[in-house]
């Protein structure tokens, strides 16, 4: 009845023996008992596919209840399969909630056995000591993180394989059960964690500092030669060799770290130049064999490839970062404590091994560093071959190493990194995954409405608490599992762990990452993580929970706050006319076919659309009066032909939007701004007879209309004059001469420029969504209309001139407030703290860097810009201007710039000028300021136009739960909540009189 049995018993797997029921003589059970595939401290190789598939099948029939295996049950007593109790615990708990509830880290040097390893962590771990050349005094719980990541380094603890469980055998012995082979051990299979893993403390603590302590604190330490080359490394010698020259080989072979202590020597004044020549020609070196051709054919085997042993460091940053990390290594270190080696140009090349090898730190850029492939980069004859693969470094760091997790194949950074010998693996990320990120980030992005600041700090224990619990559960697992997946990258591909990293047939064949992280509990649901994840989590991360953080250093308060303007008359005019398209387009379309906007097959060109609707709440000039005019008549035909059969919501809708855009061609503010593509200022007491001729719509009205570029020019023109006896000699003339520049301007760019280009749809048919200004006239290259020709290219120049004289007519010309509501209250409270305070603002949208950029310039405030059309070199010299010099108060920052890893610390006042939709990106450039080394409270302020689509969309972003989020991460289209607003969005009130 059993065959299956038979040929485990034919092949010796298992023994078993007939039992008769003690209760039921009639009825009988059968003892089993399989034979370890480790036993006798050997290993079985059980490749028999049939025998295994038996194996399984005896499994899914073994009852493993007392009763059963002592003969004495009841007959219609439920059997407890033994398959059931292999399977692991589950968690329900989100990866969020187990992220931020991984305990802190306790470092224990006893527990090291490496005596110079203890010593670094002994010295860390003292808060009278430090380690030498580390001239910044760390917080205890950075001293904890150094210290451990030490420990990891040298004294990994050692893990059961997850793919085994251990379990109890109803005779009483343990025994280790494979749920993946369905094998048997009679011993665990125990693996290293990774030496190394990821530093994950949170945004802003110190991760840079800390890291910089393990280096120190491990200064001159060297790698150890791994045990599978460690063979034959005896030297042979042709005579004895002196008690000196054995005594320097057994230290380099043993990888003793001679260099701290001979260097304390030195500085003592003892002379000992002969045994450090001698220790450095003693360094420790070893062979890795050539791999064997995977051809049959007779050829030649590939040289072995030597190695030597290095105390070096190697970092790899972003290239934005690498200044950065330069002044931090200045700040933080003593001159001379480290030997550097800077590698941020991909033209420099890599200096020789034994050069490098002699290094204490090599930072990389990661562009420069993906170029260490093996290709043909610096040689044009042969393939050129990484010097970096000569050397058996100490330890890798990969500063905001989340992006080592690409999707798919591994990417160069991966493969170059995967290509070397080193002990150690780092990975510096506050958030490794987009899921994984300290509660405390979170929260930071959390928006209140205007009460009084003091009230309502973002990150109080009690808040965090809050904010945690009801994160524990109700996650979307097939969002986290991505985030799980990523982990497995890192972890695998980066950080080698084992035994996920087991290369066959050296090792075990490596199991399946998530099949034992991500517990299935059937096809396309999920029972929550395994118990392996947990310990993974564990035995990777270096981080601190905020409540044992707190308790060393109390970051300033955040004060996180919306501010709500009323919109101005053009604010109002430009969301209309946005609204005047998507409405005419639905309605002229009829909603059907590729003619309408939301089909899907115009995704792209409605995506831009609205991406330049959301910078209209700011200010917009991309609508001319041509395309405004074809859409006015286009419409109107529909009405008159049409009209009478669409529904009446629609005719009531088309109608609407044709009064927008009829007031639009009546206003000759609009109509002004729209053709030179200016953000209009409004002036008072401008002297009356200069007036026509700067007006930007050549209409002297109290206040009168000046645009920024021309209100820039006529300052440069009196300031030239200041020494004259009238400043206002020849003011017209220069107005005029300024407004045929912006004619001349204006005619170049847009003569070209119709319907087509525009995207307002002139028939049914849909065009192209309107191109922002700055693309339709690449002012961003060019120097046409502003005599700042490189606002955003070079920092703001202070002018330094004689003032007005008290009686001229100019000196009670004054600002009255501007055409955007936003740069109106941004203006008021910048020129309000500029002197006090360092100042971030955030944007969306060159067009509007650009408006502010000439503002700040009217009311002369030296500023610097951060944008992603400047170099890589001069984006991050700007970031170090900006914290250690007094000059520049304002740094304007593209929000999607605002990366992990950069320090604005000296800006103490935050402005979002857009609002943000995604809450990890305003969280990410929040914590720019929010950070160590920040000194003041950190006040944020959103601003956002009162009953505009940017309102609604706030009010839905706080309403949507973080799988929704996640869901449209790229693109607010992707939320339906977010899509029904726009579809029914209404018109704003404008009145003619305005």
């Amino acid at each position: 009845e059993y065959p299956f049995l038979k040929q485990l018993l034919a092949a010796s797997w298992v023994r078993a023996f007939l039992l008769q029921n003690r209760k039921h003589p009639d009825y009988g059970s059968i003892r089993c008992y399989i034979l370890a595939e480790d036993v006798g401290r050997g290993h079985l190789r059980r490749t028999d596919k049939n025998l295994r598939k038996a194996l399984r099948t005896i499994l899914a029939h073994l009852d493993v209840a007392p009763e059963a295996w002592n003969a004495g049950y009841e007959l219609d007593t439920q059997a407890r399969p033994m398959l059931s109790d292999a399977q692991p615990d589950a968690s329900l708990s989100s990866l969020f909630y187990l992220y931020n509830t991984l305990k802190s880290p306790d470092p224990s040097p006893e527990n090291v056995p490496v005596r110079h390893t203890r010593s670094a962590m002994e010295t860390l771990l003292d808060p009278n000591d430090a380690p030498d050349g580390l001239k910044t005094t760390l917080y205890p719980y950075q001293r904890r993180s150094a210290a451990m990541m030490l420990q990891k380094e040298a004294a990994p603890t050692l893990q059961l394989d997850p793919r085994l469980r251990q379990m109890a055998g109803l005779d009483g012995r343990t025994f280790y059960f494979d749920q993946e082979t369905m094998g048997v051990l009679q011993h665990p299979r125990l693996y290293e964690e990774a030496r190394g893993g990821i530093l994950a403390e949170t945004m802003g603590l110190g991760k840079t500092l800390i890291c910089l302590a393990v280096i120190l604190a491990s200064k001159g330490h060297w790698p150890r030669i791994p045990a599978e080359y460690s063979t034959g490394l005896l030297p042979r010698r042709e005579k004895v060799g002196s008690l000196l020259d054995m005594a320097a080989s057994t230290i380099g072979r043993y990888s003793i770290p001679w260099k701290p202590h001979f260097g304390a020597l030195t500085e003592a004044g003892e002379d000992h130049s002969r045994c450090i020549e001698l220790l450095k020609k003693n360094v420790g070196r070893y062979e890795i064999p050539g791999a064997p051709p995977r051809s049959l054919r007779a050829t030649a085997m590939p040289k072995s490839r030597p190695i030597r042993l290095s105390t070096a460091t190697i970092v790899i940053v972003p290239a934005n970062l690498v200044n950065q990390w330069l002044d931090e290594i200045k700040k933080h270190t003593k001159d001379g404590s480290l030997k550097m080696l800077v590698m941020d140009s991909l033209k420099k090349e890599l200096p020789g091994a034994e050069a490098l090898a002699d290094f204490d730190v090599i930072l990389f850029s990661k562009p420069r560093w993906e170029r260490e492939r093996d290709c043909s980069c610096f040689r044009d004859v042969e393939i050129y071959s990484s010097p970096l693969k000569q050397i058996h470094w100490l330890r890798i760091i990969v500063d905001e190493g989340h992006s080592f997790a690409s999707s798919g194949s591994k990417s160069n950074a991966v493969l170059v990194a995967g290509e070397l010998q080193t002990d150690s693996r780092w990975v510096i990320s506050g958030t490794p995954t987009k899921g994984l990120m300290g509660v405390e980030v979170e929260l930071a992005a959390s928006e209140h409405q205007k009460v009084e600041w003091e009230e309502r700090d973002n990150l109080s224990p009690k808040t965090r608490r809050k904010a945690l619990e009801s994160r524990k559960s109700g996650a979307d697992w097939l969002q986290e599992k991505k985030d799980v997946e990523k982990l497995g990258r890192i972890a695998v591909d980066y950080l080698k762990l084992r035994p996920w990293a087991n290369v066959w047939p050296i090792e075990p064949t490596a199991p399946a990452w998530m099949w034992h992280m991500y517990r299935p509990a059937a096809a396309g649901q999920f029972a929550g993580y395994s118990e392996c994840l947990k310990r993974t989590l564990k035995g990777l991360i270096v981080k601190h929970r905020a409540e044992d953080f707190e308790i060393d250093v109390q970051l300033p308060p955040l004060y996180n706050q919306l501010v709500y303007l009323e919109p101005a008359f053009f604010d109002r005019l430009s969301i209309n006319l946005f609204l005047a398209v998507l409405t005419t387009n639905a309605v002229t379309s009829e909603r059907e076919d590729t003619d309408y906007l939301w089909h899907p097959r115009n995704r792209k060109s409605l995506n831009t659309l609205v991406s330049n609707l959301r910078q209209s709440g700011f200010f917009w000039t991309g609508f001319s009066e041509k395309d405004v005019s074809e859409a006015l008549k286009h419409a109107e035909n529909y009405l008159e032909s049409k009209g009478d059969q669409c529904p009446e919501r629609d005719r009531n809708a088309l109608t609407k939007a044709l009064a927008v855009a009829k007031m639009a061609l009546q206003s000759s503010g609009w109509l002004a701004f729209s053709q030179f593509h200016e953000l209009g200022l409004f002036v008072e007491k401008w002297p009356e007879e200069h007036a026509a001729a700067w007006a930007l719509d050549a209409r002297a009205t109290i206040p009168m209309v000046v645009g920024l570029t021309q209100l820039i020019k006529a300052q440069k023109y009196v300031n030239n004059q200041l020494y004259a006896s009238d400043p206002s000699t020849g003011l017209s003339a220069a107005g005029k001469s300024a407004m045929e520049a912006a004619f001349d301007h204006a005619r170049t760019h847009n003569k070209d420029s119709g319907t087509k280009d525009k995207g307002i749809s002139t028939s049914s048919s849909l065009q192209e969504a309107p191109p922002t200004p700055k693309k339709k006239h690449k002012w961003w290259k060019e120097r046409g209309r502003t005599p700042n020709p490189s606002a955003l290219k070079r920092p703001s120049a202070p002018v330094m001139c004689p003032a007005l004289p008290p009686d001229s007519p100019l000196a009670q010309a004054s600002i009255t407030g501007t055409a955007s509501a936003k740069l109106s209250y941004l203006l008021d409270k910048i020129l309000s703290l500029y002197r006090s305070e360092k100042i971030l603002v955030f944007y969306e949208g060159e067009d509007i860097a650009y408006y502010i950029a000439q503002a700040l310039e009217v009311v002369d405030i030296q500023y610097l810009i951060y944008a992603k059309s400047l170099s890589t070199e001069r984006r991050s010299s700007y970031v170090v201007t900006f914290n250690t010099t007094e000059t520049f108060r304002v740094l304007l920052m593209d929000v999607n710039q605002a990366s992990h890893g950069l320090n604005m610390s000296s800006a103490s006042r935050v402005f979002f000028v857009n609002a943000i939709w995604q809450p990890n990106v305003e969280a990410q450039a929040i914590k720019r300021a929010h950070r160590i080394g920040q000194t003041r409270p950190v006040y944020v302020e959103t601003l956002v136009l009162k009953g505009t689509i940017e309102d609604q969309m706030l009010q839905r972003r706080k309403s949507m739960t973080n799988q929704e989020l996640q869901k449209a991460e790229k693109s607010l289209l992707d939320d339906n909540g977010m899509t029904s607003i726009i579809q029914h969005a209404e018109f704003l009130p404008l009145s003619p009189e305005e």
